[in-house]
């Protein structure tokens, strides 16, 4: 169990809301941009206790595909270091943590027959992993191949076309199932 209750903003919007209303008719936002707005207030919030809980976290010990310290799901992966570990940012408080190589970090399958990844030539250093189980996908920074750090809001931005690709082969960015990874 993560050290935050786990909270889903998609929660926050409720058509039958007024504020949820008024939001979108005089602002004349969609769900999509709303569900920004508010992740973008929620993270203000949520960052700075996330950084105060990570001292205390032992990042090795944690082999779910949730952050431990919020339960948001992975933004993308990275694997780094001699050694080539594999590591998780979450999309919300950027904690990273460990993760196994062989897995998917969505639903937990771990059949290195239903898993897989892509890459490009365009983008060097970078690479998309996909579980056929689920049908989800992450995209991979390569740090060894960047000789560089994992920056996840930039690299997620500056891959955007690997996400396209992913999508067009009928992949989607994976959300965890968590019924899937506690059986």
């Amino acid at each position: 169990e993560s050290y935050l209750p786990e909270v889903s903003l998609k929660h926050f919007i409720d058509d039958s809301s007024e504020l949820y209303k008024k939001i979108k008719v005089n602002r004349n936002l969609d769900d999509e941009s709303i569900l920004m707005g508010l992740n973008s207030a929620y993270q203000i919030l949520v960052v700075p206790v996330a950084q105060r809980i990570r001292t205390q976290f032992e990042q090795d010990v944690w082999e779910q595909g949730f952050c431990p310290i919020c339960g948001t799901g992975p933004e993308m992966g990275k694997i780094s270091g001699k050694d080539g570990h594999f590591y998780l940012s979450c999309a919300l408080c950027f904690t990273e943590w460990k993760y196994s190589r062989i897995g998917c970090p969505f639903c937990g399958n771990t059949n290195h027959q239903e898993l897989s990844h892509f890459s490009s030539d365009e983008y060097k250093g970078f690479r998309v992993n996909i579980c056929r189980k689920c049908d989800s996908y992450i995209k991979v920074t390569l740090e060894t191949d960047l000789n560089r750090k994992h920056v996840p809001v930039v690299d997620s931005i500056i891959t955007l076309e690997l996400d396209s690709v992913a999508i067009d082969e009928g992949f989607q960015h994976g959300e965890i199932c968590y019924e899937e990874i506690k059986s």
